[in-house]
């Protein structure tokens, strides 16, 4: 999804098949960008199944909050609820809600902004279309992986793990887990 080229952001979107190892073009992002962070999880109220989300990135307009969810089924996109904070370079992944929300939630961490690189962890729950925000990374970063699995040995559930990334004017190697607390919503 989108990207940058000589003619600027892309809006673009392709879906890969891994049964006929083949690309399809998918509709188009509404908001051109690049560098934003994209997971799959569960639809916004009103729809139901799994969804792509769109996240944050850089644009036209600078930094952005702007977030978007694609349907598979309808080959449309829809708007969600914005970040709390515009951001580019996000690391992006879905797992289960933090404790008292239901469902999957899609967590974003790190990221990059006019003021620098980030240490910001938010989750996104699409039953409830809010934000929470969550403990800040130890390792500020943009540019990270994230990924969702089995938190480490003696921890129960799952975790949003975060790897590499730029920080602190150089890369980093750093790998931190996420067991996701109680949280504080916007």
């Amino acid at each position: 999804m989108g990207g940058y080229d000589n003619s600027g952001f892309l809006n673009s979107a392709e879906v890969y098949n891994p049964a006929n190892n083949s690309w399809s073009t998918a509709a188009a992002m509404p908001t051109p960008r690049d560098s934003l962070g994209a997971a799959a999880a569960a639809y916004p109220p009103g729809q139901s199944g799994t969804c792509v989300y769109a996240v944050g990135g850089l644009g036209s307009a600078n930094y952005s909050s702007t977030v978007e969810s694609y349907n598979p089924a309808t080959n449309a996109w829809s708007p969600v609820a914005s970040l709390p904070g515009a951001r580019a370079d996000i690391g992006t992944a879905a797992t289960t809600c933090p404790p008292g929300q239901n469902g999957i939630c899609l967590y974003t961490v790190g990221g990059f902004n006019q003021n620098g690189e980030l240490g910001t962890v938010q989750s996104y729950n699409p039953a409830s279309n809010l934000w929470t925000d969550l403990p800040p990374l130890p390792t500020p970063r943009y540019g990270p992986a994230a990924a969702a699995m089995p938190c480490p040995v003696g921890v129960a559930g799952n975790c949003v793990y975060t790897s590499g990334g730029r920080s602190g004017g150089g890369l980093t190697g750093a790998l931190e887990a996420l067991d996701p607390p109680q949280p504080s919503r916007h």
